[in-house]
């Protein structure tokens, strides 16, 4: 076994520190704690993360190899503690052709015919043409397979190593959402889901500490992702897409700030409450329709039927981010018999809500719902000052048209079979 620890760096005289790299390597600064060959596996371990890998199974071949052109290659191979904390196993496969013609300048090309990827169950196949020069990585012509659907689009990252500035093209013919929340649930750190359930109640917590030097520096991101097919046990949508242009991204989320923008067609929620529970971005999309299921009732009239399942014609979300606090200039729920509208705005990285949810139902009376609080534990208020105004004044004083009204809601919510 060979180990390596606190390999001595040089000074690249610009701030940044390397370790006699290539070219490729500039600005990409590592710190080996230990770097091991015992028994074909190999184990790698750094300073600043802690996250140690165990890469066993290697099959590499390449054949016909040369340094002018295009040459076949394969490999094969098993990570096990990808990410550390929750011993997270992949299994990786690829075939294809590369050159290595330019490595010296820090410049690979590779051609892939298949590459196969299992991680935290999800299967991913894929074929495209891969780039990488000191400065730019390119997966382009991508084609194949992920989350159940057929996948086409490209992947540009620019200034990879020091700031990443990435841009996304994604259309998939269908998505299995329940899949990808899976695979990303198995991402998080043991106790991540427990910890967001049990969220401190105060509004505004003490600011996060300062990121430690070695943190990631913040990301750029825009792009967009087409779905003509979404499918989850609790959920069905054609049509969806979702466009963005992001700076300041960091794990906290404390600099985001850009835009972003939603839109579903035509499908059907149930179970809402679960499922928005499996992932945060979801949460805060549902969140105006989670809290009307919260709202039924006012001095036991009968305000709204069971939200159990509801369906709808369009989700519309246009959403603005400046410094972590997300702004909802538009996010509405559309349906043959109902409306639901939300304005206001969503801190991120404190997890609090100030928001303002309008609902028009059938022939009940608008509803306007203020929320403040936390994402664990929302705070809905019931405006009764807009609900006593005329005509909803009226139809409170008509208890039995408001029951009534619930025969033109069947469009909307059905009943839980």
């Amino acid at each position: 076994a060979t180990k390596g620890k606190d390999k001595k760096e040089k000074d690249s005289g610009n701030g940044s520190k390397d370790m006699g790299s290539s070219p490729a390597m500039a600005g990409l600064e590592l710190k080996i704690q230990e770097l091991s060959l015992l028994g074909g596996k190999v184990v790698y371990k750094d300073i600043p993360q802690e996250v140690l890998w165990t890469i066993s199974g290697i099959d590499a071949n390449a054949q016909q190899f040369n340094l002018k052109g295009f040459f076949p290659v394969s490999l094969s191979l098993r990570a096990a503690n990808i990410g550390g904390p929750r011993k997270l196993d992949a299994a990786l496969s690829l075939a294809g052709q590369a050159d290595l013609s330019g490595a010296l300048a820090g410049k690979i090309a590779m051609d892939l015919e298949k590459l196969s990827l299992n991680a935290a169950g999800l299967d991913t196949r894929l074929s495209g043409k891969i780039r990488l020069n000191p400065d730019f990585f390119e997966f382009s012509d991508i084609k194949g397979e992920f989350a159940g659907g057929l996948l086409s689009g490209g992947l540009k990252v620019r200034d990879y190593a020091k700031a990443p500035d990435a841009n996304l093209e994604v259309n998939l013919t269908k998505l299995d959402l329940a899949k990808l929340l899976a695979a990303n649930a198995a991402t998080l750190p043991e106790g991540a889901g427990e910890k967001t359930a049990a969220a401190p109640k105060s509004p505004a917590p003490a600011p996060a500490a300062k990121a430690p030097a070695s943190a990631a520096p913040p990301m750029k991101a825009r792009g967009s992702v087409k779905i003509a097919s979404l499918e989850h046990p609790g959920a069905q949508a054609a049509n969806a897409a979702l466009s963005w242009d992001l700076k300041g991204i960091t794990p906290d989320l404390a600099k985001l700030s850009g835009w972003a923008k939603l839109r579903v067609g035509e499908g059907r929620f149930s179970g809402l409450g679960a499922m928005s529970e499996q992932s945060r971005l979801l949460k805060v999309v549902l969140l105006p329709f989670t809290v009307l299921g919260k709202i039924t009732s006012l001095g036991g009239i009968k305000l709204l039927p069971d939200l159990s399942a509801v369906t709808f014609s369009e989700i519309v979300g246009d959403y603005a981010f400046q410094n972590g606090v997300m702004t909802l200039k538009e996010s509405r729920l559309e349906s043959p018999a109902a409306r639901v509208a939300a304005a206001g705005t969503v801190d991120l990285p404190r997890e609090t809500l100030a928001l303002v949810i309008h609902a028009t139902v059938a022939k009940v009376a608008p509803l306007t719902i203020e929320v403040g609080g936390t994402f664990a534990e929302p705070k809905p208020r019931l405006r009764l000052d807009k609900l006593l105004t005329q005509p909803a004044g009226k139809i409170l004083r008509a208890p039995q048209q408001i029951i009534k009204a619930g025969d033109l809601l069947k469009g909307l919510f059905k009943k839980k079979k």
